[in-house]
């Protein structure tokens, strides 16, 4: 069956292709929706953990002295890998 021209530009101009470009649209739409709320969401959450944090001193001291232990621990440990590596490699 020969498609004539007449027909494939009714075929281009039909509900079909019409739809389509709904659907697209539409998806884009609801795309860039999902990702602004979720950017807000994150946004949002990411102010209230710093009022909190501002608002109560106390608890930013203690979580600062438990991240410099914390960091401290972790040079020791660098240093005792370091150590071990360097005992283990073999002279050539």
């Amino acid at each position: 069956m020969k498609i004539k021209i007449k027909n494939l530009k009714n075929y281009i101009k039909s509900p079909l292709s019409f739809l389509i470009k709904k659907r697209l649209l539409a998806f884009l739409v609801l795309s860039f929706i999902s990702f602004a709320l979720g950017y807000l969401i994150f946004y949002l959450n990411f102010l209230s953990t710093k009022e909190v944090f501002h608002s109560e001193g106390k608890k930013v001291e203690i979580k600062e002295k438990e991240f410099n232990q914390v960091l401290e621990e972790m040079e020791k440990r660098e240093k005792e890998f370091e150590r071990t590596f360097y005992f283990e490699k073999i002279p050539f």
